[in-house]
């Protein structure tokens, strides 16, 4: 079985929705050859390159019927965060709408992080804003 087929079928049995290259080094030492077929599947549109190095499932839109990813903006900078490791705190306007004192949605998704973040983890030209605090 090929390399991109083991990585394949280990994502579609996967509960995660976000990958990094390191998640695969159980099929193969070299990471050129992860990477490859990691952008291979995402030219297939399993995958979606999220950028900063993570990969996000994908599944199908029910309006368009074009592949979207299976996470939120929001989702995706907090799960890029949780596995980087990186402490973060959500900004005053969204703990203020999540308490219900504000009816003003924040417009783009933030993170307040204790150490520089310099990724860029979005989709289709919207980003996730990282803000060391």
């Amino acid at each position: 079985m090929s390399l991109k087929r083991k990585i394949k079928k280990s994502i579609q049995a996967s509960r995660q929705s976000m990958f990094f290259c390191a998640d695969f080094k159980k099929f193969s030492s070299d990471t050129n050859q992860i990477r490859r077929a990691l952008r291979e599947l995402a030219s297939e549109e399993v995958i979606i390159r999220s950028g900063g190095g993570s990969y996000v499932k994908t599944k199908d839109s029910r309006l368009t019927k074009n592949k979207i990813p299976t996470l939120f903006l929001e989702e995706m900078g907090r799960v890029y965060l949780e596995k980087k490791g990186v402490r973060f705190s959500y900004p005053s306007s969204v703990a203020n709408y999540n308490a219900g004192r504000s009816t003003q949605i924040p417009s783009k998704p933030k993170f307040i992080t204790r150490k520089k973040v310099s990724a860029k983890v979005g989709y289709k030209g919207n980003f996730v804003v990282f803000e060391k605090g």
